[in-house]
């Protein structure tokens, strides 16, 4: 499944924690940025790969409201959680509104029996660990801000096992718990003060160059159960743009919603299945029958 304030007035720093294999330009990624500069914010985006980010810089500097706004890339390994934290660290002012939208499964899609050790440690280090570690540095910084912002781009993988996405699941499903548990923890700083607020948004299958690398790997049993059957022309009228999709969570954030969903059946089915349980009888099965 396919996987994007200190200062006066309206000027806030916004880091954009990042670890793109390509950068979409009009996907969730660079809509957050761009709705982020829309309100005078500086940005810092940072990402493993250099190219992605002087292209992202490119976009980013083209949408500012002022000459003003400061614009900066970081070339990091996110997965790294002692260099995230010293990176982090280092930055001349610290972030109020973090986006963690590193991830995919563009090459560990399989069976577990066919998945090789290091694509399973790979993707669990990039759909995981990245997320991990930006939210602990800013879960630490300094409480007298007024607002806090940690917004996870996650995936509806995350509430339903679907064979073929072994080593994506579980590393999406982590990053659901982890939401789950910051925000409880997150309840300890908020108060007149300040207000910490945590989001996560659960997209499902739509139109980047990501989505059509996942299918070319992808199992066949994997494509039926989940309905991408079919040749690019149907994707293209089955499923949203990158950019609908991106419209949707930075929506959603904005009206403080903590789960992100589509507006869709099969959103409120696997969102209501999590808390019916896994047996048939709970529903798992009437799920399964609906979806396919």
């Amino acid at each position: 499944m396919t996987s994007m304030m200190p200062g006066a007035v309206a000027l806030r720093t916004s880091i954009l924690a990042d670890n793109p294999r390509c950068w979409e330009l009009r996907g969730p990624r660079n809509r957050d940025i761009q709705d982020s500069i829309a309100q005078a914010a500086n940005i810092t985006i940072f990402a493993r790969r250099q190219g992605a980010l002087d292209d992202a810089k490119k976009v980013v500097v083209a949408s500012r409201l002022k000459d003003t706004q400061e614009v900066n890339v970081i070339l990091l390994d996110l997965s790294d959680t002692p260099q995230v934290d010293t990176v982090f660290r280092s930055q001349p002012r610290p972030a109020d509104i973090l986006y963690c939208v590193a991830g995919g499964t563009q090459n560990e899609c399989g069976f577990l029996n066919g998945t090789q050790p290091s694509d399973l440690e790979s993707c669990v280090k990039k759909n995981y660990f990245t997320c991990l570690s930006s939210t602990g540095y800013v879960e630490n910084l300094d409480r007298r801000r007024q607002l806090r912002q940690i917004v996870f781009v996650n995936s509806a993988a995350a509430f339903f096992a679907i064979p073929g996405y072994t080593a994506y699941t579980p590393s999406k499903t982590a990053v659901r718990a982890l939401a789950d548990v910051l925000r409880m923890e997150c309840l300890r700083y908020s108060g007149l003060s300040s207000t910490y607020t945590i989001h996560i948004a659960f997209p499902s299958n739509f139109l980047t160059f990501a989505f059509f690398q996942e299918q070319e790997k992808k199992p066949q049993l994997t494509k039926q159960i989940e309905g991408t059957e079919g040749s690019i022309s149907d994707h293209k009228k089955k499923y949203p743009t990158a950019e609908k999709v991106a419209t949707q969570i930075v929506a959603g954030v904005k009206k403080g919603d903590f789960a992100i969903c589509e507006n869709s059946l099969e959103a409120a089915l696997l969102w209501g299945r999590t808390w019916l349980g896994h047996r048939r009888r709970e529903g798992g099965g009437l799920l399964i029958r609906c979806m396919r």
